[in-house]
């Protein structure tokens, strides 16, 4: 991982807020990506940061990432409610990053299977 300007929880997660702060202020959509550009990491850091890759017994990153991961979420579930325009594009980027899908609660249990019997009758048996 590159140097970064943070080496505790607190500095990350000061860092993410001013991320939060600045993309309210300059009126930006608030994304993982922009989010890991902003740290200064990769995607593939970024990714290994919020699985715990750089986690250790006293600091704990991937909890701080998580948190600005509900973050996003929440601001782009918000977007659904108040854009008049792209909420197809606010939907694919909700189910790529956080696991959103059109599947309707109670639909596993629609899926069990349905048995059937069927008898077939052979040639020659009387089918009076």
């Amino acid at each position: 991982m590159k140097k970064a300007k943070w080496t505790t929880e607190s500095g990350l997660k000061r860092k993410i807020d001013s991320y939060f702060k600045e993309c309210e202020k300059e009126e930006k959509p608030a994304t993982k990506i922009s989010l890991a550009v902003y740290l200064g990491l990769t995607k593939e850091e970024f990714l290994k940061m919020a699985n715990g890759d750089y986690d250790t017994d006293k600091q704990k990153f991937s909890h701080i990432l998580h948190l600005a991961d509900v973050r996003i979420e929440e601001y782009m579930e918000r977007l659904l409610f108040t854009k008049e325009k792209g909420h197809s594009a606010i939907m694919f980027y909700l189910k790529s990053n956080f696991g959103w899908s059109d599947k309707i609660a109670g639909d596993e249990a629609k899926d069990e299977g349905i048995s059937v019997n069927i008898s077939v009758i052979g040639e020659g048996e009387d089918n009076d």
